[in-house]
């Protein structure tokens, strides 16, 4: 058996190191078009604040890879996949398999904010590389925004704090993190952030931001300063290949409980995958879906276990 598993983040990975212990016997490939190997994306604000070394981000470097038994090819992007031949075509050449499995992730949503998606000021924080090039801009003293107050956007936002910078918050509910928390406690946070130097505002939409002037400016007329703007707004699946292929595709790759799209043989997993209408978005998630398909691939489970994902507010010590 021939197995071409796409993408070697956290759904990738887990996939793979268990397929090499459920079928020793076949011939599993892993491509990526990073060559890092498989890093730590959820701890990637605290190597933005600084207190956590890149080199620690790596859980497993590309030649510790190498020791996991199977071809890598790290840097070597996928750009199409044929269902019908069984075959797909990298930057590099073309490659048969028997069962395919897409874990090619997500990327973070930019609103189609005017001035947002053209200009070099505005960044995310999703992967190593945006970490790497926020890292490199940070100056104490300069003015950040953060698009965003959901959890991800609270750690971004304290990270470039950590790291010097004047921060402001920028969220369109009415209150911080109103889903993970009531109004006293949403209240507290609030307070919390102000007092630590934060400007907030909730129940704010961005109209445009003007890179000459280094401003946001929101709905209500409000200027805010911003040499840097961080956008956490969420994900949205990476669904080019699945949808060139004429794979079924809604928010994800629709996928049922085994897992299996809509094409034979071709399974897909982690934040591109939609399970019963779900994205989950979760590391932990990502990591149990690959788990899951080694162990259905190699006929040791019939379907995805069901289970319920409830992600713990991780906010910083004021």
């Amino acid at each position: 058996m021939k197995i071409v598993v796409c993408g070697a983040g956290a759904a990738g990975s887990y996939a793979v190191k268990r397929l090499r212990l459920n079928l020793p016997e076949a011939e599993i490939l892993l491509f990526d078009a990073a060559p890092v190997g498989f890093y730590a994306k959820m701890r990637l604000p605290e190597y933005l604040a600084g207190t956590l070394p890149r080199e620690k981000l790596i859980l497993s470097s590309p030649e510790q890879m190498a020791d996991w038994g199977v071809e890598l090819h790290l840097g070597e992007s996928v750009t199409s996949i044929d269902p019908a031949s069984h075959k797909l075509t990298t930057v590099a050449g073309e490659y048969a398999w028997d069962t395919l499995v897409l874990a090619v992730g997500a990327h973070a949503f930019v609103p189609p904010v005017p001035g947002l998606a053209a200009s070099s000021r505005v960044h995310v924080l999703r992967e190593l590389p945006d970490a790497d090039a926020l890292v490199a801009l940070c100056e104490p003293g300069l003015n950040a925004a953060v698009i965003g107050g959901g959890l991800l956007g609270l750690e971004a936002a304290w990270s470039l704090h950590k790291r010097g910078l004047a921060v402001s918050i920028i969220e369109t509910a009415p209150r911080l993190l109103p889903l993970q928390m009531n109004e006293e406690e949403s209240a507290v946070l609030l307070s919390n952030f102000t007092n630590a130097g934060f400007k907030v505002h909730t129940g704010a939409a961005v109209d445009r931001f003007d890179e000459a002037a280094a401003q946001l400016f929101l709905k209500d007329g409000t200027a805010v300063p911003a040499s840097l703007v961080l956008v956490s707004a969420g994900i949205r699946a990476n669904l080019d290949l699945a949808k060139n292929a004429g794979l079924a595709c809604n928010r994800g790759i629709v996928v049922d409980a085994a897992l299996r799209t809509s094409a034979p043989d071709i399974y897909a997993v982690g934040d591109c995958a939609e399970l019963n209408g779900v994205i989950t978005g979760l590391w932990l998630a990502s990591k149990d879906q690959g788990e899951a398909v080694a162990d259905i691939i190699a006929g040791k489970v019939s379907e995805m276990p069901p289970k319920t994902y409830r992600p713990k507010p991780k906010l910083p010590a004021f």
